[in-house]
């Protein structure tokens, strides 16, 4: 309900300060997203959780190709009312059919926990039955259940490390996502027009729909994989598109492909998160994941444009950085780190209901 007024008051402001305001009441709702991927987590098991995170993707993939064309088509500038109120309305659609097709997670009740504290099994093997042989000795001790703070000062937990690569992932997927329609615009680059660079856009966005969802490796293979994928080619690859051979189609490829890794990154992130943490803190743990990405959100498209900018004209850096090469550079870099980072996770469990944490 909150997104639906504030993208109406967004369409409709007459200055820049209302814009900015309503964009920064959207933003305080911008947590559905992760109570959405919290309550697939509630909802699945080890042996549907990989195929319901992909089909969370593709669903958001297939928005992410649909979304654009809406507003382009509906856009009258200057003033855009009309495609923030379709918007709105979909989004108020979204609210109505969680109403009335979504039941409750059970995973985890609090009030359960409350009356009736969990319980751990110690198990004595030199107590004697009643009989006289020795055997078992089973008893109950009652423990609170773990909370995020815990989870986070547990040294074999890979929480903090993970939520870290979260920064450095979201860092180097904006600033990427930032730089690619300026390279496509700039008279450095290949100096396209809006229909151009929306193909692009549109072309990668279906690639990353149907190539997500095939990736069959365990969560942090497929995470550091994408990441040298990214740091190695995707981001690399773009500006050298742009000296050597400037048409739109050959810059679909890496573009695809890096929508592709991004894409493949996010899933393996939140099936990271939901399990490094204990089922009762899962949810805690994606809504951590999706608070401290924030920086690398509001950072990339800063850094990415900056750097471009500060690349494309006259300067006094190297040629293998100028014509905006530096900023494809810094999100090589950035990932490049990053998926050094993921290297160091540990194993993800071979069998299903076992914690995801570091050998001791």
């Amino acid at each position: 309900m909150l997104t639906s007024g504030c993208l109406v008051a967004f369409g409709a402001a007459p200055t820049l300060l209302i814009a900015f305001i309503a964009r920064f009441a959207q933003g305080l709702a911008s947590g559905t997203s992760v109570v959405g991927k919290a309550y697939v987590a509630d909802v699945t098991d080890a042996t549907n959780e990989d195929s319901a995170f992909a089909i969370v993707g593709a669903v958001y993939g297939a928005g992410s190709v649909v979304g654009p064309l809406v507003g382009g088509f509906l856009a009258t500038p200057p003033t855009f009312v009309e495609p923030c109120a379709a918007v709105a309305g979909f989004s108020l659609l979204t609210f109505i059919a969680a109403l009335i097709l979504l039941e409750p997670s059970t995973a985890y009740d609090p009030l359960d926990d409350a009356a009736q504290p969990a319980a751990k099994v110690v198990v004595d093997e030199e107590a004697p039955f009643a009989s006289g042989i020795r055997g078992l000795d089973i008893t109950l001790e009652d423990e609170p259940p773990r909370t995020l703070r815990e989870v986070l000062s547990d040294r074999r937990s890979p929480l903090v490390p993970l939520l870290f690569s979260f920064v450095l992932c979201a860092l180097s997927t904006t600033a990427f996502s930032e730089v690619i329609p300026l390279l496509a615009f700039a008279r450095e680059g290949l100096g396209l027009d809006v229909v151009h660079v929306g193909l692009i856009q549109s072309i990668s966005s279906v690639a990353a729909l149907l190539g997500s969802h095939r990736i069959k490796l365990t969560p942090p293979t497929a995470y550091e994989i994408a990441l040298l994928v990214c740091a190695l080619f995707a981001y690399p690859v773009p500006p050298l598109v742009a000296s050597y051979a400037p048409q739109w189609y050959l810059l679909v490829i890496p573009s695809s492909i890096a929508a592709l890794a991004a894409e493949v990154m996010m899933g393996a992130l939140h099936k990271m998160l939901s399990k490094a943490a204990p089922g009762d803190v899962a949810a805690s743990a994606l809504g951590a994941g999706r608070a401290v990405a924030l920086a690398g959100f509001v950072v990339g498209p800063v850094a990415g444009g900056s750097l471009f900018a500060a690349s494309a004209g006259p300067s006094g850096l190297p040629p293998f950085l100028r014509r905006g090469r530096l900023a494809f550079a810094f999100c090589a870099a950035v990932a490049l780190v990053n998926a050094r980072l993921a290297s160091a996770l540990p194993p993800w469990p071979a069998a299903r209901g076992r914690a995801w944490r570091r050998p001791r």
